[in-house]
């Protein structure tokens, strides 16, 4: 064996013994940094499905309280009463901020229920002269109702809920 060949052979323990210490001090950090952000990347992905549980929640909430008023209006046939007017324009109120922050949160299709509603809902009282109070009661909940459903089937695919039959 040459001269070389014996030095390279000398050498070889340490220095796998060597490497081996230096991986060992590389990997502990690295494997410990790698944990913190996957643990990190975990808590956010939580934090923001909670968050957007809570906006579908209470948009939907307030969607469902809002179309109980005008469902018995509907059934008698006459506006609400101021009492009930004021019910309805209080839950239209706890939309605003879900309709606000839903801008950053949630995908379009559920953002735009929510921003639209009031203009939707003005376009339909618009049509009192050409229609009876009923009628328009009727389509106001029929609007209502088409935005709980779109909102709800929205919610279902965004949380990755799988409901019913879908399991």
């Amino acid at each position: 064996m040459s001269e070389l060949g014996s030095v390279l052979e000398a050498l070889e323990k340490p220095l796998l013994v060597l490497l081996g210490a230096l991986t060992a001090g590389l990997m502990g950090p690295l494997t410990d940094r790698l944990r913190a952000r996957t643990a990190a990347d975990w808590w956010e992905a939580q934090e923001r499905w909670r968050f957007k549980a809570q906006i579908y929640t209470r948009s939907l909430t307030a969607l469902k309280r809002m179309r109980q008023p005008l469902e018995v209006a509907a059934a008698k046939g006459v506006w609400p009463d101021p009492k009930g007017w004021s019910e309805i324009v209080a839950l239209s109120r706890e939309l605003i901020e879900p309709a606000v922050v839903s801008r950053i949160w949630l995908t379009k299709e559920a953002v735009n229920p929510l921003e639209t509603l009031g203009t939707r809902i003005f376009e339909l009282e618009s049509k009192r002269p050409e229609l009876t109070d009923k009628q328009v009661l009727m389509e106001l909940c029929d609007l209502l109702e088409t935005d709980i459903a779109a909102l709800q089937q929205v919610a279902q695919k965004d949380l990755r809920l799988r409901l019913g039959s879908d399991q």
